[in-house]
């Protein structure tokens, strides 16, 4: 049984192949669980689904960079609070991409991520995404 030390440097290893180094097919293949679940709306369960949602992310913003701000683990959980920035390429409705250069921005997002681990596997994951505004009300950072 791995100690939560080892679930985190696994999370942390997962997020920057997955996210930064965008090995999609091989890092889910060797991190997921084939039973993975998946407690965001917009995702199915399975690995599969992660795979092109993933892609589907990166075409949208294929400069994206996630920047890890902190992480913790407590058993199986671990719990990661991140920025991804990115020039968006907008879409027109219908998911498809905006050929448009003016309509590319650049934007910034809060996450967190919960994951839990079984054998070393990744079998269940919840998240919260935010935009981060060009300006907050008390001028507080969001990461």
């Amino acid at each position: 049984m791995a100690t939560p030390e080892q679930n985190k440097q696994a999370v942390l290893e997962y997020f920057e192949l997955l996210f930064n180094q965008r090995r999609i097919d091989e890092v889910v293949d060797c991190y997921h669980a084939v039973d993975y679940v998946q407690h965001n709306a917009t995702v199915s369960d399975g690995p599969e689904a992660l795979k092109a949602a993933t892609g589907k992310l990166f075409a949208q913003f294929p400069d994206m960079r996630l920047d890890i701000k902190r992480a913790f683990a407590e058993g199986d959980y671990v719990i990661v609070h991140s920025e991804m920035s990115g020039v968006s390429l907008a879409l027109d409705g219908t998911e498809n991409i905006v050929a448009n250069p003016r309509h590319h921005t650049l934007s910034r997002y809060a996450l967190v991520d919960i994951v839990r681990l079984e054998r070393g596997r990744i079998v269940e994951h919840w998240d919260v995404v935010q935009k981060i505004p060009a300006t907050t009300a008390d001028a507080t950072p969001m990461v």
